[in-house]
Formats: C-alpha cells, sequence, structure tokens
C-alpha cells in the first residue's frame, strides 16, 4: 500500500493545529489560575511529578516506535497477517509495561521527599497525589494505548488530534472550574486522570471502526521478535537521553533550587514547549510518509527530500525564535508578574534551546524511520552522561543558567551530531561535511536574527512602553527574519529546489480542501 502521504499530511497539520490550540491555549489558563490561587509551588509540584514519572517511563523502551517501525514493510506489502500479529504483541507487552511502571513507582514513595528542598504546600498529602499521577501514567498504557499504533502507522493522526481536541477542551475547562470554584488540587489531579481514561476508551472505539481489518490475533517470528529487541535497545538509550535532557533537569532545580524555581523554570519550558508543539505537528505528520518513503524510494530522492523539508522547516523555526527574543519577556511580564521574570540573558538560553532542539528534528524523522537506533547507542551513553554531570555540576554553581547550558552543550556536540553522523554513514552513505554547512548556516542566520531582535525590541518596549512597543515591534519579528533568510538563500539551488518541491503540494491541498 502507498500511502497518500500529502493528503495525509495536510490532514494531520489542519487537525493537529486545533488539537494543540487547545491543548496550549487552555492549559495555559489552567496554570495561570493555579499560580493565582493557589500559588507557584504548587505548579512546580506538578512539573515534579511529571518529570518522575517520565523517567519511569523508561520502562516504556521505545517499544511504540519499533512497533511501528517494523510495521511499515507489511503495510507497503498489503501483509495484514503480519500486521495483526505485531498489533496483538504490542497489546501484551504494553499490559506488562503498565504493571511494571506501577510497581516501580510505589518503590520510589520513601524517597519522594529528598526531590524536593523547600516550598511544599502544608495542606496537601505529596505521597496520595504522587499516586494519583502514578496512576494517571500507569493507566495510559493499560487502557487501549496500543491502538495508536495503527493510526500512526497510517498517518492518519488526524484521527487522534480530533479526539484529543474534544476531551482537552472538556478536561481544561473541568481544571479551572474545579480549581476556581472548589480550590482543591486534588480534583484537579483527579479531573487530569479521567482525561487519560476517556481519551484511551474513545481512541479505541474509533480506531475499531476506521481500521476493521485489524484484529489483536496471531504471533510473530523468533526473528522478528529479535529484530524489534534489538531496536528497541537502541530506543530504549535514545528515550533515556531525552528524560535525563528534559526531566531531570526540574528535579535537579527542585533539589537545589526548589518548588518555586521549578515553577518559573518550567513557566519557560512551558512557553517554548507550546511553540515546539505546533512545530512537532509537521514533523509527526510526515512520519508515517518518510517510513513509507524509506521502504519504497531510492536514497537519493529521501536525501534531497530531507534536505529541501529541513531547509523549509527551519526557515519557519528561525522565523519564531525571532517572535520568541521579542515577546518572551513581555509575555512573562504580563502572564506571572515581575517576580517570576529570569534575566534577559537565560531568556536567550530558551531560544538558543529551541533553535538547536529545531535543527535535528527532520533529520531525526529519516534517523527513526531507518531503524538505526541501536547503531548510535556511544552518542546516546555518551549524551545521558554527560548531560547528568554538567547539571549537576553547572546547576550548582550557576542555578538555572548552568542546567540550560549544560542541556545545549549535550543537543548540539554530542546529539545532533550523533545521529547525522550514524544517518550518513549508515543510510545516505556520503560525505556529511556539505549538509552541516548547509544547517550551520541556516542556523547561524536565525540566532543573528534573533539577536538582533531581541536588541531592538528591548530598545523599543524602554523607549516606548509596552502597547506602542508592541506595535513598533511585531512587524520586526515578523519581516526580519524571513528577509535575512531570503537574502542569503533567494539565489541559491536549495531555495529555488525548495520552493519547486513546495509549489504543487500547495496547489494539491487546494484540491483536498475538503477532504482535509
Amino acid at each position: 500500500m502507498k500511502l497518500n502521504k500529502t493528503l495525509n499530511a495536510k490532514r494531520n497539520v489542519v487537525w493537529g493545529i486545533a488539537a494543540n490550540f487547545v491543548s496550549i491555549i487552555l492549559p495555559f489558563f489552567v496554570r495561570t489560575v493555579i499560580i493565582r490561587q493557589l500559588g507557584a509551588n504548587y505548579c512546580g509540584l506538578s512539573s515534579l511529578f511529571t518529570s518522575i514519572l517520565s523517567v519511569l517511563n523508561l520502562t516504556e523502551l521505545g517499544l511504540s516506535e519499533a512497533i511501528v517501525f517494523c510495521m511499515y514493510k507489511p503495510l507497503a506489502e498489503d501483509d495484514n497477517t503480519t500486521i495483526c500479529a505485531l498489533y496483538n504483541y504490542f497489546r501484551k507487552v504494553y499490559k506488562v509495561i503498565g504493571a511494571t511502571i506501577f510497581g516501580l513507582g510505589l518503590l520510589l514513595i520513601p524517597f519522594l521527599h529528598y526531590f524536593i528542598k523547600s516550598d511544599i504546600p502544608q495542606e496537601l498529602n505529596i505521597f496520595v497525589l504522587y499516586l494519583m499521577f502514578l496512576l494517571d501514567t500507569s493507566l495510559s498504557y493499560l487502557l487501549f494505548a496500543y491502538k495508536n499504533s495503527i493510526i500512526n502507522l497510517h498517518q492518519r493522526n488526524d484521527i487522534a488530534s480530533k479526539i484529543k481536541l474534544a476531551i482537552k477542551l472538556l478536561t481544561g475547562i473541568g481544571q479551572i472550574l474545579v480549581i476556581y470554584l472548589y480550590g482543591n488540587y486534588y480534583l484537579y489531579v483527579a479531573v487530569l486522570l479521567g482525561n487519560t481514561i476517556i481519551n484511551n476508551i474513545i481512541t479505541s472505539i474509533v480506531v475499531d471502526k476506521v481500521f476493521p481489518q485489524y484484529k489483536c490475533e496471531g504471533s510473530i517470528s523468533n526473528e522478528l521478535k529479535a529484530s524489534i529487541k534489538e531496536k528497541i535497545c537502541g530506543l530504549a538509550l535514545a528515550r533515556t537521553t531525552t528524560v535525563t535532557r528534559n526531566s531531570l533537569d526540574s528535579i535537579i532545580a527542585s533539589a537545589y533550587l526548589g518548588l518555586t524555581s521549578v515553577a518559573i523554570l518550567n513557566n519557560y519550558y512551558y512557553v517554548q514547549s507550546a511553540i515546539t508543539s505546533f512545530m512537532h505537528i509537521f514533523t509527526s505528520s510526515i512520519t508515517a510518509g518518510i517510513g513509507n518513503s524509506i521502504a519504497i524510494d531510492s536514497v537519493e530522492k529521501n536525501y534531497g527530500d530531507l534536505r529541501k523539508l529541513n531547509f523549509l522547516y527551519m526557515w519557519l523555526a528561525n522565523s519564531l525564535a525571532c517572535c520568541m527574543a521579542c515577546f518572551y519577556q513581555l509575555f512573562m511580564r504580563i502572564w506571572v508578574g515581575e517576580a517570576c521574570v529570569l534575566p534577559n540573558h537565560t531568556m536567550f538560553l530558551f531560544v538558543l534551546y529551541f533553535l538547536f532542539l529545531k535543527l535535528g528534528d527532520v533529520q531525526f524523522q529519516y534517523f527513526s524511520a531507518s531503524g538505526l537506533w541501536w547503531k548510535r547507542k556511544n552518542f546516546y551513553i555518551a549524551e545521558m552522561v554527560i548531560n547528568i554531570l554538567l547539571n549537576l555540576i553547572l546547576g550548582y554553581y550557576f542555578g538555572l543558567d548552568g542546567i540550560v547550558i549544560s542541556t545545549l552543550f549535550t543537543i548540539i556536540f554530542i546529539g545532533y551530531v550523533g545521529s547525522s553522523t550514524i544517518l550518513f554513514t549508515n543510510y545516505f552513505k556520503k560525505p556529511i561535511l556539505q549538509y552541516y554547512k548547509e544547517h550551520f548556516l541556516i542556523l547561524l542566520v536565525g540566532i543573528i536574527a534573533s539577536l538582533a531582535c531581541f536588541i531592538s525590541s528591548d530598545h523599543i518596549f524602554k523607549q516606548y512602553g509596552l502597547l506602542t512597543g508592541f506595535i513598533i515591534t511585531l512587524p520586526i519579528a515578523i519581516l526580519l527574519p524571513n528577509l535575512l533568510m531570503y537574502t542569503f538563500y533567494c539565489k541559491s539551488t536549495l531555495f529555488q529546489e525548495s520552493v519547486s518541491w513546495l509549489k504543487p503540494r500547495l496547489r494539491r491541498h487546494e484540491n483536498h480542501t475538503n477532504d482535509a
């Protein structure tokens, strides 16, 4: 089966934007209500528990990605028997994973107080709250989570987005009402738990209806199990690296600086993550299409697509980074007040964090679709160990700045370089220097544009005030990065190829508007 990659990607983007808009805006209001009604330390507590449970999620070991990867070839060959066998295997293993997470989570209860330096709300029992968060995480695996593999396989993320849109809307409104009317944090977490249960049940019903050809039946061969295990080993290291990069930042900040500092740190992460989630709509929408291309298209065609996709993606990332540089601090002052605003240099570290993460996003889709996780094992281990050590050392001496800087270092010099090297050595089989030059020039343009936007906006806000400053700064934030990118690239072959690649797909989107 050859997927309609363009139509699926467009459909996924449309519904993904709608779902993510609700997923970002409503939690933003929920977080605001918690901070103002209960206090920043409540948000810090929520962030800490989420980070701890993200570490426990390592027991999933990247199984979902490995299973979906193994389904790409059977899907291309219309081999439903193999897909059903993998589907059945996935269901059984996920039940074990959910039970394992719950068991490991219970073992951590006696050590919870070591993760919190100060600011624990006196009226809360952190052990009860932790158990509620733990149950939420466990049920996300035990209740039909394996059925998302079929959605991902067929590049139909729009289905999940529609469900997410409806459930998140109800959940967000429920959480706001609970905090406003009762000021009860336990009820707030209970609503979160209800969201997980309802979302998984509805997803199960819809998948069964849309894809009735897939049943949990049959068994896979020992050879296929061995292949999955090898991929899982690589993915386990990848997930461990991601966790040490993100979740341990909050855990270490809590241990060194307290829950309020964690809340401030996560306010900035939240804004960055909100923007990243919109970018993720595009990468997740093309994931299955890339997997399909790896299975049926030539290496040279995939290399050309990678260059064009990354160029367009980073153009968008540079534009968003400039908007962050201009309005990050303004937004924080309006949202949480001057007391929760970090210094300007720390804010700019978050802009760099965003750019560094985006640099490898498209590339990683090809890396994952090629199943090269295990070959990158040494880089995963190095990134994980160095990030933990730098977090502990720099976090101790430089606080939040040190924690963010340690993550920036490992993202670019170990994570990005590692995946690029493995991808070009094992799949594209060509020199990587030209690719690095293209990528780092795009990154350099983004950094220069972001710095120029920040310096000019900072001066304008001081000179003219918030409202007038915003009106003057907005066109600068929009135009400057696009003018710089166009000036640098308008005569390049990469620009011409990317525009030529994009135009017919935009025209095709117009023809498929009703389908989307």
